[in-house]
């Protein structure tokens, strides 16, 4: 049983062991290694702890030292039987520790390259605080130019819809205004067609019954005027004032007017002035605007009998 797992031994890969031979570390070539040595080492104590704890996850490969310099039992018993003059033993221990040399200095380079990874990413950080604070950051200084843009685009649609309710108000003043306008001039226009209508009307009225009481009391039989003759003074003045008492400026059912008083209506009518129509004011109360009809109806009442 010693012979055959002597043999089977014997038939293994001869690996030397690492124990009795430990594998030779490849000199640096210059001293920049052992700085970026020295520097790593510096760089864990200063960075923080959460950094080598990222570092701790990157998917590094453990198992490379088990793969390049890990020996079980039987390779360790296996390489204790070789002959160290034996050269292609010789040569496998030079390359096994070539190899193993390799798979360290790989793995320091990694570990350094993360840790100059890290260096950046913790500066790229730091930069990004300062901007934030300093509020210099590209995107507080993009959403802050939104704000203002939509703060100057809504001022922009408020005061065109300010400016529009104004045109619509003002132009609705205006058309309220003139139609108000329109309204008033369509009543006094009616107004001066009804007074010259009843003007005319009363006029032939007028001018038939005068006529008729000059045929009846220039006919031959009616014999000498029986009427007493009054002073021409008291005659206007009674006549006036029963003219003043009728709303139309005339006496009520009375058709001879004679000439004086009509001449005296015409002379009046000269030395003041003519028949004004008042303007549009909504503002007069009830008794202004009839004060004011009573007016209208004493001036054309004093004017009918001009004609």
């Amino acid at each position: 049983m010693r012979n055959l797992s002597s043999n089977s031994k014997s038939n293994r890969l001869h690996v030397p062991n690492s124990r009795q031979h430990p594998p030779q570390r490849l000199q640096p070539q210059d001293e920049s290694e052992d700085d970026e040595a020295r520097s790593i080492t510096s760089h864990r104590s200063q960075t923080g702890s959460h950094f080598w704890a990222m570092e701790r996850d990157t998917p590094v490969n453990e198992s490379d030292d088990d793969a390049v310099g890990g020996l079980d039992d039987d390779d360790e018993a296996a390489v204790e039987i070789i002959d160290e003059n034996d050269p292609e033993a010789v040569e496998r221990k030079i390359v096994v520790s070539h190899a193993r040399n390799e798979a360290l200095d790989l793995r320091r380079r990694v570990e350094h390259t993360m840790n100059k990874y890290y260096d950046l990413k913790l500066q790229e950080l730091l930069i990004e605080e300062d901007r934030i604070k300093s509020r210099k950051h590209p995107d507080y200084i993009r959403g802050l130019q939104e704000i203002e843009d939509k703060k100057e685009s809504q001022l922009g649609m408020a005061a065109n819809k300010y400016n529009l309710a104004k045109a619509a108000a003002i132009e609705m003043f205006f058309a309220s205004q003139k139609a108000a306008k329109d309204t008033f001039i369509s009543q006094r226009r009616k107004l001066r067609k009804d007074m010259a209508e009843f003007t005319q009307r009363r006029k032939f009225q007028l001018q038939n019954e005068y006529s008729q009481l000059l045929t009846k009391h220039d006919s031959p039989n009616s014999g000498a005027s029986s009427t007493v003759e009054l002073p021409k003074n008291k005659k206007r003045e009674a006549a006036s004032e029963q003219a003043l008492e009728h709303p139309s400026g005339l006496i009520f059912n009375v058709g001879n007017v004679p000439d004086w008083v009509r001449s005296d209506a015409r002379n009046k009518r000269r030395m003041t002035d003519g028949l004004l129509v008042p303007s549009f004011c909504g503002a007069l109360s009830k008794e202004e605007q009839d004060e004011d009809l009573v007016l209208i109806r004493q001036k054309a009442g004093s004017d009918y009998a001009l004609f």
